[in-house]
């Protein structure tokens, strides 16, 4: 059989370019673009060198800590992706953007570069928009790296989620989200030991993988093993609280259970009752002899700070509960009979009215609102005087001057959710989505177009399919359950803060639940 000449060539590149960072590690930028050059006019056109020299030059620089590498190979990568579009070059691109930001920051992540740096924002942009297979895990990974520099680990458990789901043995996802859920049952208030026995669990397949080392490198591996050595020391002699199946399950709890959308730290564990709750409640803490008694007579022995604020909360509870359960109704319930009864014009424009589109419509706007009560309780409980307060003043530089004074890694992340629906960020076609909603209109065409079709420019023109309208739904339940985890973060954070200096004592609030108080008045 004739030899097939492209394997051959593949083969050579193959090769080739396993050497090439080695070889030019220790030569000047000068002699590596010489080399470069060499190569690009030895395998000119060949796609193979085209698509993977590129990420191997970004991996030099990184090596080298030189951003001039880097920028070149990034130039590169876009006059290449420009010709001819691939994720590959894509993950490149935002692979670039993040070695350059890593470089100026020193690793260190501070919040004071954090708070003003655009270069890890370009990095999650390209890294975003890879979609197929093969880049995404990595990817979603550095992607979910990124956003837990800036204190999101929910966010971050999420995108590990994805790159797990698009490979189940990818070690940097499984090792991540494992740190990830350590670092929320620390700031619980009600520990789930079920969480750490999953960190475990994660940390073993991560270790297991053959792929950690290739991609993460012996500091991975040296990280993922410490992890684990204190997990194992912390679990000796502790045992999973619920081993058994999932419990049983009303069709409304696997509804929600299967989007992940109660308020609480089990993190998609259903093994009792409490994952099909919301028990999310922040630690509010405060002061000793904070309150005048003049102050806690009139708020039921609450400072006036504490008492708007836990009346803030239940309303937040109440609104996602609601917004929960119009979401499921809109899913389940038979709209026909109903829908008959209201007589909708035609435009010829195949698009659709419903009252199921309408439920959908409403839980999109509560869960909205429930962002601007948010930002309310962070600037209430942080004493920051603004007289109307939305989500967006997270962003102002009242609130910005509060996270670099304070040095709060929660404060960050209510920062950097609130950027990031701006209206060329990743959530910015769910502010504009809103906008249409509460001031013009959003119309629903039927599903008879293709998924090229499913981007921006549908509700631009104010359009959208009936997947998308959930899809968009959905992740917004995601966006609001982490703004609160944030906010929580950043009180746990003050509050541990001041315990360990023994000043300004503080004392945590202990709450009665309503149903206790209530209890016999029906």
């Amino acid at each position: 059989m004739k030899p097939n000449n492209n394997n051959i060539a593949d083969n050579e590149i193959i090769d080739r370019i396993k050497n090439i960072r080695d070889d030019l590690f220790q030569r000047s930028n000068e002699e590596i673009f010489k080399a470069i050059h060499e190569l690009d006019l030895k395998y000119a056109g060949e796609s193979f060198y085209n698509t993977n020299i590129n990420g191997i030059l970004i991996n030099l620089g990184m090596d080298k800590k030189s951003i001039a590498l880097i920028s070149i190979a990034i130039k590169r990568l876009t006059s290449l992706h420009d010709d001819n579009p691939s994720d590959k070059y894509l993950f490149d691109i935002g692979n670039g953007f993040l070695s350059i930001a890593d470089i100026k920051s020193g690793n260190k992540s501070e919040i004071s570069f954090l708070i003003k740096d655009a270069i890890y924002r370009k990095a999650r942009g390209y890294l975003n928009r890879v979609a197929d297979r093969r880049n995404l895990p990595s990817a979603a990974t550095n992607f979910g790296n990124i956003l837990e520099k800036y204190g999101r680990y929910y966010e971050a458990i999420l995108l590990y989620d994805k790159a797990i789901k698009s490979n189940r043995n990818f070690g940097m996802a499984l090792g991540n989200k494992a740190i990830a859920l350590i670092f929320y049952y620390r700031i619980a208030l009600k520990k789930n030991l079920d969480i750490l026995f999953e960190a475990s669990e994660l940390l073993r397949r991560a270790l297991d993988s053959n792929n950690t080392l290739e991609i993460g490198g012996q500091n991975a591996i040296d990280s993922f093993n410490l992890h684990l050595a204190s997990l194992n020391n912390f679990l000796t002699n502790k045992k999973r609280r619920h081993p058994s199946s999932r419990i049983e399950r009303t069709s409304y709890q696997a509804f929600c259970s299967s989007r992940n959308i109660y308020l609480n730290f089990c993190f998609n564990c259903y093994k009792c009752e409490t994952g099909y709750k919301d028990t999310f409640f922040p630690p509010f803490i405060e002061k000793i002899k904070h309150a005048s008694d003049q102050e806690r007579l009139k708020y039921h022995s609450f400072s006036k700070k504490m008492y708007y604020s836990v009346k803030t909360l239940n309303q937040i509870l109440e609104d996602y509960a609601t917004a929960r359960s119009i979401r499921f109704h809109a899913a389940f319930d038979n709209f026909n009979d109903l829908d008959a009864d209201t007589e909708y014009a035609s435009v010829l424009d195949y698009c659709k009215n419903s009252m199921s589109y309408g439920y959908s419509k409403a839980a999109y706007l509560k869960l909205f609102n429930i962002l601007d009560k948010i930002a309310h309780l962070a600037f209430y409980n942080y004493e920051v005087e603004q007289k109307d307060i939305y989500f967006k003043d997270l962003l102002g530089p009242a609130f910005q001057d509060l996270v670099i004074k304070t040095n709060n890694r929660g404060l960050l992340a209510l920062h950097n959710l609130a950027r990031d629906f701006e209206y060329d960020e990743i959530y910015g076609h769910l502010r504009i989505i809103r906008h249409y909603l509460t001031h013009d209109l959003v119309d629903i065409k039927i599903d008879m177009f293709s998924e090229a079709n499913k981007n921006m420019e549908l509700f631009e023109d104010h359009y959208l399919t009936e997947g998308l309208l959930t899809d968009y739904l959905d992740e917004l339940f995601q966006i609001v359950k982490a703004a609160l985890l944030y906010f929580g973060q950043a009180l746990k954070k003050d509050y541990d803060g001041a315990t360990k200096n023994g000043t300004n004592p503080m004392l945590p609030l202990t709450i009665l639940k309503q149903k206790e108080i209530f209890e016999g008045f029906d």
